[in-house]
């Protein structure tokens, strides 16, 4: 027992060390250039490292044989996806940024304005009708439940919903950005319609999120975080205070929802203001702070499959069978493709659930690194830090180094895709095909024109 603990503290202090080394300021890590990274690099951190630690000093848990499989893996994934990721990255990022001129502003189109804002309300209200139709405000967990809820709308409400899902928050974080430019540019009155978009877009937002998902809340309080930091000066530089301030509010946020959620919207308002009373809540409830960590241990699927794997060796890409069938069959109709979908069996998580694990569950807590895992051990870790660390670096050339408008809605609409940390690594690199209509919708809607860009000791100059 005693060993476990100190080996476990030994991971927790070498987490510490790799985030010093990525995220220190001299390795020119900048909180609004490198926002998305240091995102998707924290939420690795929490999944890989402070969650699975909260299972081991666990009283009950820490006699588990799985559980004192943890810091070997631990290991693994701090030396082998976290370094190489975070080394590649810094390594990598060597343009400088539009944010190092002076000032940075958008040419707006009144008329695209209108219509992105005409459109985006819409989308809005149409979604909202179609999940109201199809009981989609109703609270569901688990995939089998959720797939159970999609396999029976029809393509067009379907096609809607997903719209939805990958559209709304790049379109919520390009508004707010261009907020500013539309205050200076044009009319009162489109202000006015902007502003008023924004608010009860994001108000419809955050009512689904509340009943549906707490990552949609998190998503949505990136989006607009990010957006504000766009619309700073580069004299800002974030405080760590701001920060820790912002992500405490984010958090207490969410325990305010679970606490809604576990006493009900009718208890006792201290019940549901106490923060404690989250933290006390039995491990029976679907919403208490124990969940909370069981949901984000993505080690612990891994540590299950670990004996299995080293016995019967690993899949070495046989597990991704069904990812892709079931994404390359839905383009070209193939009936398997149908099947798994509908019997929940979709991922390549699922697969190695069924062939090394004695778990009768199709979905388990799991993150980028366990299809990996299952398929090529440790050894397929470098590979995705990788894979990773240039998806990242060419989304912060769309974000923050590129001149074109198309190149900043797009990577608004990658930005999202690629943060998910939960997400499969073989979803991670070939889901993105689902994204070309949004990403085609975004880049025809997008009001800005042109970047100006403003350089020291010169007047402003317009970049087409």
């Amino acid at each position: 027992m005693n060993e476990l603990y100190l080996e476990e503290a030994f991971i927790l202090v070498s987490g510490l060390f790799v985030s010093w080394l990525v995220l220190n300021r001299r390795s020119r890590i900048n909180i609004r250039d490198d926002f998305y990274f240091v995102v998707f690099f924290c939420f690795g951190l929490i999944y890989t490292v402070i969650a699975p630690a909260m299972v081991i000093f666990n009283e009950e848990e820490a006699y588990s044989l799985v559980v004192a499989k943890y810091p070997q893996i631990q290991l693994y994934c701090l030396v082998f996806f976290f370094l190489p990721l975070g080394l590649i990255y810094l390594y990598s990022k060597r343009r400088p940024t539009l944010f190092q001129s002076s000032g940075i502003g958008y040419q707006i189109s009144g008329l695209k304005l209108v219509v992105f804002c005409v459109l985006l309300l819409l989308l809005e209200l149409v979604f909202t009708v179609l999940a109201v139709d199809n009981d989609m405000y109703a609270r569901r967990i688990s995939t089998e439940k959720i797939a159970e809820v999609i396999s029976q709308l029809d393509m067009a409400t379907l096609t809607i919903l997903r719209t939805h899902d990958l559209v709304t928050l790049p379109m919520i974080a390009l508004l707010i950005i261009m907020l500013p430019s539309i205050k200076l540019q044009m009319a009162k009155w489109l202000y006015l319609m902007a502003q008023m978009t924004l608010i009860i877009v994001v108000l419809g937002y955050i009512v689904f999120a509340v009943v549906n998902s707490r990552t949609m809340l998190i998503l949505l309080a990136l989006a607009v975080l990010f957006a504000f930091l766009m619309r700073a000066s580069d004299d800002f530089r974030p405080s760590g205070r701001f920060l820790m301030g912002i992500s405490v509010s984010i958090l207490y946020g969410l325990v305010l929802i679970s606490n809604v959620r576990n006493h009900g919207a009718d208890a006792n308002v201290q019940d549901i203001i106490n923060p404690v009373s989250f933290i006390t809540q039995s491990e029976a409830s679907a919403f208490s702070s124990w969940e909370w960590t069981q949901r984000l241990d993505c080690v612990d699927l891994i540590a299950q499959m670990d004996d299995s794997l080293k016995n019967n060796d690993y899949e070495w890409g046989r597990a991704w069978e069904r990812p892709l069938v079931t994404l390359f069959g839905q383009i070209f109709g193939l009936n398997i493709a149908t099947e798994y979908k509908n019997e929940a069996i979709t991922t390549a998580k699922s697969y190695l659930i069924e062939r090394h694990t004695g778990l009768n569950k199709k979905d388990y807590p799991s993150c980028i690194e366990t299809d990996l895992w299952g398929n090529f051990g440790a050894y397929g870790l470098p590979m995705a830090g990788l894979c990773i660390a240039i998806g990242f670096v060419w989304l912060r050339y769309g974000l923050v180094e590129s001149l074109s408008p198309a190149a900043f809605a797009t990577s608004l609409v990658f930005a999202f895709y690629l943060v998910a940390f939960e997400k499969e690594f073989i979803d991670w690199m070939l889901g993105w095909i689902k994204l070309i209509p949004a990403i085609a919708l975004m880049v025809v809607l997008n009001p800005i024109q042109s970047i100006i860009i403003s350089k020291p000791n010169s007047p402003s100059e317009r970049i087409p």
